[in-house]
């Protein structure tokens, strides 16, 4: 586990339940981003982000599936899609495998095992990262600093 600065960023996402495929959202808002005129990937990352600790996380717990972006687009632009500005703080990441059969419960093992690892109280929301690289997908874990 490490400590990390987390910059200010943009981003663009929409909402499911936590059991639901994500891929499709995630495809929904690459697509408005290759069309859109005044948007682009800030990075190769995308996210889901959960508003409660693991262990609260019900199937049925709405999540953001998102992208941050540079850019701006005017509130109900794209439909289905809205942007957050998230605010520079301290998050706490740790690392895992991405393997075909990852699960939501994998997941909440693994927020688990580093809720209980920090020092410092953490927020109730937290987020899981996906970086596309070459070699594949990495996967981290990120809790935010209270």
């Amino acid at each position: 586990m490490k400590a990390t600065a987390l910059p200010n960023s943009r981003l663009l996402y929409s909402k499911t339940d936590a059991s639901k495929d994500w891929m499709t959202n995630l495809i929904s808002i690459d697509l408005a981003i290759e069309s859109h005129p005044r948007l682009q990937r800030a990075s190769n990352q995308f996210h889901l982000y959960f508003f409660k600790p693991g262990s609260e996380v019900q199937e049925t717990e709405e999540i953001w599936v998102g992208r941050e972006i540079s850019g701006f687009m005017n509130p109900g632009e794209l439909e289905g899609l809205e942007t957050y500005d998230l605010l520079k703080g301290v998050g706490f990441e740790e690392e895992f495998e991405v393997s075909e059969s990852l699960c939501l419960q994998d997941l909440l093992k693994i927020e688990k095992k580093l809720r209980n690892e920090i020092k410092v109280a953490p927020a109730s929301t937290w987020r899981v990262s996906f970086l596309e690289t070459e070699s594949g997908i990495k996967g981290n874990i990120g809790l935010f600093k209270a």
